[in-house]
């Protein structure tokens, strides 16, 4: 069995000028070289999650608990430290991938960029390189590649930032709903590029709302309602034998499966131990 390159215990996320708690004692570990996918509908937490543990929570957030990686907490590491893993040692794949990508430089020069300065390569065989990747990916290194990102459709953008990933030393990368706004062949080809990271060697954390995702990707995940994690274990398992009534209420409600609501009395005994802040509730809500 794999070692465990993330353990993350207790953590909590909270607004500071809302006094509110977000994220409410989250734990979970991920094995290095697998995949690992947090479920749960829009606002639940997900992203504060990622957020937390590539430090790029807003200064009105702030995190407590432990987020263990590569022997340290990232919780207590100032801004200038966590700077140090990216790209090194951890990489996340947001959201928006044109918000990601430098506006005024071609593509190809931004993936070659990055074997340049984090692995060494001299500029004349990292453009090279820059651009057997991109290939690799689906795309013309020679047109697609000497691009500029707003010439680009956003599943192109996506696999320059996946080329990026494939590019960099980091062994951990996060992917913030990489299949967002994506149809059906476009979102097929996104996850056989997230599979690829992990077939050469990298550990994914995966965010994302659609359970295909989640069961295409295998490996391990964690579902999540109002900031807390109400169940986890082998993907296959959670998702064809699910315990929590939540969760399989979430599994009925998906399109592949008649998007059927989810109980009115699993909703609400859910909401009542939210406003109770009670998380034993919330794992036992039936």
């Amino acid at each position: 069995m794999n070692e465990i390159l993330l353990n993350i215990t207790n953590l909590s996320i909270s607004s500071i000028s809302e006094h509110k708690t977000l994220v409410k004692s989250v734990s979970f570990s991920i094995r290095q070289g697998e995949p690992f996918t947090l479920i749960g509908e829009t606002g639940c937490g997900k992203t504060l999650i990622a957020q937390a543990l590539t430090g790029a929570l807003s200064k009105d957030l702030s995190a407590t608990g432990c987020i263990e990686f590569d022997g340290m907490n990232l919780v207590k590491l100032c801004q200038k430290e966590k700077r140090k893993l990216w790209g090194k040692k951890m990489f996340l794949l947001p959201q928006e991938p044109g918000l990601a990508l430098n506006p005024s430089m071609r593509v190809i020069k931004q993936v070659a960029e990055v074997l340049t300065y984090l692995k060494g390569q001299q500029p004349k065989n990292a453009l090279i390189n820059a651009g057997t990747l991109i290939s690799e990916l689906g795309l013309s290194s020679s047109r697609d590649g000497r691009h500029y990102p707003f010439r680009l459709s956003g599943g192109m953008k996506q696999r320059i930032l996946l080329a990026i990933a494939l590019a960099i030393p980091a062994e951990f990368i996060v992917a913030d709903e990489p299949t967002k706004g994506l149809d059906a062949d476009l979102r097929d080809s996104a996850v056989k590029l997230l599979q690829n990271l992990v077939e050469r060697g990298k550990t994914l954390l995966c965010i994302t709302h659609d359970l295909s995702v989640a069961r295409d990707l295998g490996g391990h995940i964690a579902v999540m309602y109002g900031g807390y994690i109400i169940e986890t274990g082998p993907a296959e398992k959670v998702l064809d034998s699910p315990v929590h009534p939540y969760t399989r209420g979430l599994i009925k409600a998906a399109p592949e499966n008649g998007m059927e609501p989810i109980p009115d009395h699993v909703l609400n005994s859910m909401k009542t131990a939210w406003n109770n802040s009670d998380s034993k509730q919330i794992e036992a809500c039936s």
